[in-house]
């Protein structure tokens, strides 16, 4: 008889995208100031991609660096 608990045990790492996405918005805001909605901050495959002014995403690339080091709990590789 197989023990299922082994092939669930992968599962355990899944973190809850909407979880994901509220705190790369209070990252965002806590490092830059800038306060995004919900429906303006798309992750995938460990990317962030930002549907903002070109104001706005001058000052995220300037913190680029300091915004990466904090994603990296939450395997999030880049920022475009």
């Amino acid at each position: 008889m197989f023990n299922i608990s082994l092939y669930l045990e992968k599962y355990k790492e899944i973190k809850d995208p909407l979880e994901t996405k509220r705190t790369v918005i209070a990252t965002f805001r806590d490092v830059t100031g800038i306060v995004f909605k919900e429906e303006h901050i798309f992750l995938k495959n460990g990317v962030i991609t930002l549907s903002t002014d070109s104001i706005q995403r001058s000052e995220i690339f300037q913190k680029k660096e300091e915004l990466l080091e904090k994603f990296k709990t939450l395997s999030l590789v880049d920022i475009r």
